[in-house]
Formats: structure tokens, sequence, C-alpha cells
């Protein structure tokens, strides 16, 4: 009854100890949502409609043409944005899940983990290896990992060709978001440089005429002047700021994309059985974008999913063995012939140093 209990209260604290990280994980969001009103707010109404005391007089015509824009843009990157928030990430085949009678039989004492899940991932599109050239298993979901698929520790689920957890979009970037994320990147940057660019002439009658408020003007006449000032100039350095940052990692994202590459893969190549590879996917640049954004040039830069193939197999320029076939060549026993002699009582094939070389059990 005690260890009931204990086992109850654990399992509460965990629960709740899920809720506020989950809460905590939604400041990020909050805070770019909330900056993206407050500029809204001053850009749109201070800046265009009202032109707020202080600030440069602009053409009407002008103004609606430069809303018109500003508007557009700003529905790209919200629709992006959410896109790469709320994106469902694709499942793993069920062909790559590990049955209850497998993961019985890794549970024994003594259990030839290496044999078994050699002998499960026989016929599976299979070819990353970890550092020590095993077969890649989760844990936790219980599955044999796809290629470039991992597991993420604060989504606690496995992702498809992820790249990384970004904490701006409380969500994984993988093959399911990865358009919407660098679309979201590329609108970001052209709406800075454009509030930039159509506001310039505000900030400069900023710096130039900072402290004439009106002459003989009321309290409230002076609080507008200088309200209107502060915002605008807070608004253009922010937006420089963001802008320059955000272009940063667009370019990165850019490079990487054009070579075929993951932020994991850049930070670690791929391993194979032949050794680590980084550039095995690279298809060439163009063929590389358009793994990513399809192949219609117009719907590339919409929030539409047009992202090739589906998660699980990719092209590689060589040709690389799986991993039954490598230890076939090597003149190794295969899996399935180790797990046999195992359950018949036979000898395992292994040597001690080869088991002290084994994956643990904890793969993530």
């Amino acid at each position: 009854m005690i260890r009931l209990r204990r086992g109850q209260e654990a399992s509460r604290l965990n629960k709740t100890g899920r809720l506020l990280s989950r809460i905590v994980s939604l400041v990020p969001v909050i805070f770019v949502i909330l900056a993206i009103l407050w500029g809204y707010y001053v850009y749109v109404f201070i800046v265009m409609i009202f032109q707020g005391p202080g600030l440069a007089d602009k053409p009407l015509a002008a103004r609606v043409i430069i809303l018109i824009l500003a508007h557009v843009l700003l529905f790209l990157l919200l629709s992006t944005y959410f896109r790469s928030i709320f994106a469902k990430h694709a499942t793993v085949p069920s062909n790559f899940y590990l049955g209850s009678e497998t993961l019985d039989r890794l549970a024994q004492e003594g259990a030839d983990e290496e044999a078994i899940l050699l002998s499960v991932s026989t016929g599976l599109p299979v070819h990353n290896v970890s550092r020590k050239g095993s077969v890649r298993w989760c844990q936790y979901c219980k599955i044999i990992k796809p290629d470039r698929c991992h597991h993420c520790s604060r989504c606690e689920n496995c992702v498809l060709k992820m790249d990384h957890h970004c904490p701006w979009v409380c969500n994984c970037v993988g093959y399911a978001n990865y358009k919407f994320f660098i679309l979201f990147l590329f609108y970001t940057v052209f709406l800075c440089f454009y509030v930039m660019a159509t506001s310039g002439y505000d900030f400069y009658f900023i710096w130039t005429d900072l402290l004439a408020p009106p002459a003989n003007g009321t309290a409230t006449e002076e609080f507008s002047f200088y309200w209107s000032k502060f915002n605008t100039m807070v608004m253009y350095i922010l937006a420089l700021t963001f802008g320059f940052a955000t272009l940063i990692l667009f370019l990165f994202h850019l490079y990487l994309v054009s070579s075929n590459k993951t932020t994991i893969e850049n930070m670690e190549p791929p391993h194979f059985s032949d050794g680590p590879d980084g550039k095995v996917y690279n298809q060439g640049c163009i063929a590389n974008l358009q793994q990513v954004f399809g192949t219609n040039i117009l719907l590339a830069f919409l929030p539409i999913f047009t992202s090739q193939g589906d998660g699980v197999i990719f092209h590689m320029n060589k040709d690389v063995m799986g991993l039954t076939e490598a230890r076939t060549s090597r003149g190794a026993p295969s899996a399935s012939q180790r797990e046999e002699d195992r359950l018949q009582g036979g000898e395992d094939s292994c040597t001690e140093d080869e088991l002290s070389e084994r994956v643990p059990l904890r793969q993530t």
C-alpha cells in the first residue's frame, strides 16, 4: 500500500512537472505574438494612419499602398509561423515499431541486443547506424529509428528528419514543418527590412528634431508627441535588431537546405556501415531545394506543404549497404543466424570485447 501511494504521488508530481514545463515553453511564443501586436499598433496606427506628431507626413496614396503590402507580408509571416507551431509531425510507419515479443526478448538478462535488433530491422529501409555501428532504436517510442529520425525529449516523441527543437515555435522542426519554419524566417526578415525602409524618414525626423515639442502645447499634446516618437524609435531599433539576427539564422538554414543537411547532421554527420558521411544526401543545390519547397515555384513561397518524399526514405548520392548486408559482406554471421543459435542454446558468437562495445539499452 505504501509503495502504491508513493507511485501515485510520483506520477502526480511528474504530471505537474510536465504541465509547468509546457506553460514555460509557451513564453517565447507569447513574447513573439505580443511583439508583433505592439509593432502592428505602432507601425499601422502611429506611423501610417494617424502620423503622430513629430513624424514625417506621407501622401495618402503612398500610405495605402505601403499598408496593403505590409498586411500581405504580415499574413504570410503569421500563417507560416502558426503552421510551424501546430504542424503535426508525420507518424513513423508501423513496420518500424518493435512488437511486444521483441521487447520481451530485449528485456531478458543476457539478451543479444544487437542480434535481436538486426533481425527485426531486416528488410527495413535503414542505413544510419549509431556511432558504434549498431542499430539505432528508441527505448521510449519502441521503434527502430528511420534514417535521419531522432527522439526529442521536449516533445517526447521521435521526429522524422529532425532538424532541431525550436523554443520560438514551441515545437520540433522536422520533415513536416521545415518548409514553414524557413518561410517564417524569410518573411520575418522581409517584413523587418520593409518596416525599416518605409519608416526610415520618420526615424530621421526623430533624431534631427527629438527635443522639439509643439510650442505652447497642452500636456496631452506634449505626451502624444513624445509617445509617438518613443514608440517609433523603439520599433525601428527592434526591427533592425530582429531583422539582422533573423537574417543570419535564415542564411544558415538556407545553406543547410541547399546542401541537404539538418542542424543535427551539420553538428555530427550521419554514420553508416562504412563510417560517417555528411554529404551523402546532397543531390545538388536545385534538387535539394525542391525536396523542401517542391517543384512549383509559386507554391514554394506559400504556407502549403509541398515537400517531397515521406520523411523515411531519402535519395543518396552513393550506394550504401543496409545493416544486414553490411554485416554479411564483412563475413560476420547474420542477425537471424545469431539469434537462432542463441535460442537453441548455442554459444553466443560475441566476445567479451564485443559485448562491452555494444550500445546501452537506452538509445535516444
